[in-house]
């Protein structure tokens, strides 16, 4: 399973569609199952990854909560790339 760990944009480049682009060009890079986890907590990741997800799968993907053992609550966006 291909997992991202760290994602960030800078302040300055946000909504300039920088982040969607890397990440879109990431997941076609490598083909497999991918999971992102976003703290519940973070609303605006939430939104950012789930246009992501979506937009590289058309739809395709599945959802879910998930706690960690230290007790933090992600959201969970898995799905599969077919790769370049």
């Amino acid at each position: 399973v291909f997992d991202v760990a760290e994602f960030f944009v800078v302040r300055g480049l946000r909504r300039h569609g920088v982040g969607l682009a890397a990440a879109l060009r990431v997941f076609a890079s490598f083909g497999g199952t991918w999971e992102v986890r976003v703290m519940e907590r973070n609303t605006g990741a939430q939104v950012f990854w789930e246009r992501a997800v979506s937009a590289f799968t058309k739809g395709s993907f599945e959802s879910f909560a998930w706690q960690s053992q230290r007790g933090t609550s992600f959201r969970v966006y898995r799905f599969v790339s077919p790769g370049r």
